[in-house]
């Protein structure tokens, strides 16, 4: 159901900016993009619950730490020759954490997934503007939501069991970015681009709730609430092709 709203969501988007600017080829370029991100993150709160409930013992594995959230991009950008760059893009932010214990009927696995799907809404203007290389230099403002989801199940069958929502927030957060272009030339109808970021949440996240749900009989030791700001940075690699210069020929 959530892939379907996602999927709707995206064509909706998508078809919106592409009307909005399919007068533009004249003077600029129309992309659309695919593309995977990995990050890093730092909450120490967030470590809390998993801590508490990594002591409790008997676990044949210990649940990680959520560090490293990656995903996928979907992305439609404007670029003309003075160096202007105008973007929305559509994407994931997300990790997933694993603990295993010993049952009567074997090992049973809980896994716990921290997301953050977002719009983000980016401009940005060439610092460097060559044949064959362009780096933009931009920001955005991200509008999205930040869950925890739960599942448990045994081991062997555990990818048969849908997540359940623990939590889920609104977000509201600002990005910068540097945006590196390689292309064959001006008008290459396919290039490919590295994005270093640094995204900074306005709000941040309860996870107290996790501590109640992962630890029934002690988490009232630990400080209520358990605020965590995911403050993320990483890296973005994106491959785009011009739609109406394909279309076009």
């Amino acid at each position: 159901m959530i892939h379907a709203m996602n999927r709707r969501g995206l064509l909706i988007f998508c078809l919106l900016f592409l009307l909005s600017l399919a007068g533009t080829r004249a003077v600029g370029q129309l992309y659309v993009g695919l593309g995977y991100q990995q990050g890093f993150w730092v909450m120490p709160n967030a470590h809390v619950p998993i801590d508490r409930f990594n002591a409790s013992g008997f676990l044949a594995r210990d649940y990680g730490k959520w560090r490293w959230p990656g995903g996928e991009i979907y992305s439609v950008s404007y670029r003309n020759e003075d160096g202007l760059l105008l973007e929305l893009t559509m994407n994931s932010r997300r990790q997933r954490i694993s603990a295993e214990s010993f049952g009567g009927s074997g090992l049973t696995r809980r896994d716990l997934r921290f997301s953050m799907q977002a719009f983000s809404f980016a401009a940005g203007s060439a610092v460097i503007n060559d044949e064959t290389f362009v780096m933009y230099l931009g920001g955005s403002a991200d509008l999205g939501w930040m869950r925890v989801l739960n599942r448990l199940g045994p081991k062997a069958t555990i990818n048969n069991v849908n997540y359940s929502l623990l939590l889920r927030q609104n977000m509201v957060a600002v990005s910068a970015f540097l945006k590196m272009v390689w292309r064959s030339a001006p008008d290459a109808l396919v290039v490919v681009s590295l994005t270093p970021y640094v995204q900074y949440p306005l709000q941040q996240f309860d996870f107290s709730f996790v501590n109640r749900v992962l630890n029934p009989n002690t988490w009232s030791e630990d400080p209520d609430p358990l605020l965590g700001r995911p403050i993320n940075f990483g890296l973005q690699f994106n491959v785009d092709m011009d739609l109406l210069g394909i279309l076009g020929n």
